[in-house]
C-alpha cells in the first residue's frame, strides 16, 4: 500500500502511471467500509465481528504507517516535481490508504507467500478451469516467469 501511495503521488512521473489510471478510484460498499448500523442488517454477529475487526486493524495499519505514507508521498510529489503543491493530506490520508490496501486485497496475485502487483496481468480474461486447482503458492506462474527477490517480474 505504500509504495501505491507513492506511485500515485508521483502522478505522470511514475513508471506505474498507465496501470494507476485505469485502477478504480473508489470502491462499492465493502465491509470494511459500511459504519455499525449498516453491518447490522446483515444480522450475522460472526460476520459482523469480523467486519469490525477488519475496520479496527485497518485504521491501526494506518496510524502506524501514517508517517511513512506521508514521506513516500512527499518523495512522489518531488519526482514530479510538485513539491510545493503536493496534497499530502488526499495524498497519504486514511482514504488514500484504504484504496491502496482496497487495491491490492481485490488485485494482488500471491507468490511464495508474498502478495504483488503485476500490473495488466491482473485484467486478462481467462476461462475457469473445469475443478478447482490445488493452491501452489503461484508455482505454475513462476515456472514460466522470474520473478526477483524484490517481487519484481
Amino acid at each position: 500500500a505504500t509504495m501505491l501511495i507513492g506511485e500515485r503521488a508521483a502522478g505522470l512521473a511514475s513508471r506505474w502511471a498507465p496501470y494507476l489510471r485505469v485502477l478504480a478510484n473508489v470502491f462499492p460498499t465493502t465491509l470494511k467500509s459500511m459504519n455499525d448500523n449498516d453491518l447490522e442488517w446483515l444480522q450475522d454477529s460472526d460476520l459482523i465481528y469480523r467486519a469490525q475487526q477488519a475496520k479496527q486493524n485497518l485504521r491501526s495499519d494506518f496510524e502506524r504507517l501514517s508517517p511513512t505514507l506521508r514521506r513516500v508521498a512527499r518523495v512522489g510529489c518531488s519526482t514530479a516535481n510538485r513539491s510545493k503543491t503536493c496534497p499530502l493530506f488526499d495524498l497519504a490520508g486514511f482514504n488514500a490508504f484504504s484504496w491502496a490496501r482496497g487495491i491490492i486485497d481485490s488485485r494482488a496475485l500471491t507468490f511464495r507467500g508474498k502478495r504483488v502487483l503485476a500490473p495488466f496481468a491482473d485484467m486478462v480474461n481467462y476461462a475457469p478451469l473445469p475443478r478447482a486447482r490445488q493452491y501452489d503458492a503461484g508455482s505454475f506462474f513462476l515456472k514460466y516467469h522470474y520473478l526477483d527477490d524484490q517481487g519484481n517480474l
